[in-house]
């Protein structure tokens, strides 16, 4: 089974794939999970999935905030 979700750049995001072996008449149950972070692949398999790309999220979003809270802070200083 192959699962993603259509995007614009990448054309596709999260995609994942899972090895499912039914007999006629047989269910499964898969959960997916897209990726936090668009370039990572999504989870597929059975439930509960973590959630995939968080770290390489928290790697980017982090410095960033943390940046725009020293330039807010000098600018503080700056015009008082």
């Amino acid at each position: 089974m192959h699962v993603h979700l259509p995007s614009a750049f990448p054309s596709q995001v999260g995609a994942a794939d899972a090895a499912v072996w039914l007999r006629p008449g047989e269910t499964v149950e898969l959960e997916y999970r897209a990726p936090m972070w668009a370039f990572s692949r999504g989870a597929l398999g059975p439930a509960p999935q973590k959630w995939p790309g968080r770290g390489a999220l928290l790697a980017v979003v982090t410095p960033m905030i943390l940046a725009l809270f020293v330039f807010v802070f000098f600018l503080v200083r700056l015009l008082s």
